[in-house]
């Protein structure tokens, strides 16, 4: 009998399981066709150096584009210095300061490359308060939470943000990589 009790335990989630990953991967075995082809544009990380060219208005606003320098971090391009162009809008660009971390979209075509700035890089924010959270899970926790005994509530979470990230593009292979969060 115990061994029908331990089957009916762990045999029938196990099942449960493995139907789930065969029905995931066969439902996945479909041609993707992209929206947007992206050959050759990669988002890269960079420093602004230098701004060349402002575009902040008496009023403290931001219309048109900044021309400024990126040293670059990351990329074909890592250790050099990029004349880039941030707009300004709500999807692409960012208001950028000397010393800013940003994230630099990269179109490479042979020799010729055109960067322009995506976004601020936001990647060590997003990494503390995930820290943070972790951190805030074991006080609440009490002395069960500061053990880390990592039962199922913790791997859940990393397992989360692994795939959230994941889906966003922070993890996958260098050509599909974007760090912008």
């Amino acid at each position: 009998m115990t061994g029908f009790l331990l089957c009916m335990r762990w045999g029938i989630p196990l099942a449960l399981l493995a139907l789930l990953v065969v029905v995931t991967i066969f439902i996945n075995q479909v041609e993707r066709v992209p929206l947007v082809v992206r050959e050759g544009q990669t988002f890269e990380k960079g420093i602004v150096t230098e701004i060349l060219q402002d575009n902040l208005q008496p009023d403290g606003s931001r219309t048109g584009e900044q021309v400024v320098m990126v040293h670059m971090t990351t990329g074909v391009r890592a250790g050099q210095e990029m004349r880039t162009t941030s707009s300004s809008g709500y999807l692409f660009g960012a208001g950028c300061t000397v010393g800013m971390k940003v994230v630099v979209l990269q179109s490479v075509a042979g020799e010729s490359i055109i960067t322009t700035v995506y976004a601020q890089d936001r990647g060590g924010v997003i990494y503390l308060f995930a820290a943070l959270y972790l951190l805030v899970l074991c006080l609440v926790g009490g002395s069960r939470g500061s053990k880390v005994r990592w039962d199922w509530y913790s791997p859940s979470c990393v397992f989360s943000l692994c795939t959230c990230r994941w889906s966003i593009g922070a993890f996958r292979p260098s050509g599909w990589r974007c760090w912008c969060v």
